[in-house]
């Protein structure tokens, strides 16, 4: 015998399916379009990230923005040193920890180059909506987002 799902059952439903729908294709698309730089998922927002700050960002200011712990952000630094695309800028007497990270210039190439897989990318997400629905939607995105952490936090 099959129970009745609810109104909230079926929009619980609806969203979780969607969500991983959206999560799964993205991922594909991520994998698919880095696949061509040699890069993976974890370090893609490191290096959309560390291209906007020239100045760097700190491991801990990089993990804060890219929403990520310390601990992987290490260890992403530290195999994007490995493949000469970033540098720690140690300043005498300053524990690197604390050093700001920035791109090298082959960084900055492969970071250019991501940039357009990005735009690429962005443009099929948006599909065809307008400007307001592509606002609304963000900022609906931003409203759940805020309600989950609000709600986890508790």
């Amino acid at each position: 015998m099959e129970t009745e799902i609810t109104e909230s059952g079926k929009r619980f439903e609806k969203f979780v399916l969607r969500i991983t729908q959206i999560y799964m294709g993205m991922q594909k698309l991520k994998w698919s379009e880095m696949d061509s730089l040699d890069l993976k998922g974890c370090h893609v927002m490191c290096l959309f990230e560390l291209n906007r700050a020239p100045l760097g960002m700190t491991g801990a200011e990089l993990a804060r923005q890219c929403s990520v712990d310390r601990a992987a952000v290490s260890r992403i630094i530290a195999d994007l040193r490995r493949r000469e695309l970033v540098q720690i800028d140690a300043l005498e007497g300053r524990k690197s920890y604390r050093a700001p990270v920035t791109l090298t210039e082959s960084g900055k190439q492969v970071a250019a180059k991501l940039d357009r897989k990005i735009e690429r990318l962005v443009q099929v997400i948006s599909g065809d909506f307008s400007e307001g629905e592509r606002d609304f939607f963000y900022r609906a995105l931003e409203q759940i987002a805020f309600n989950l952490q609000a709600e986890v936090s508790r």
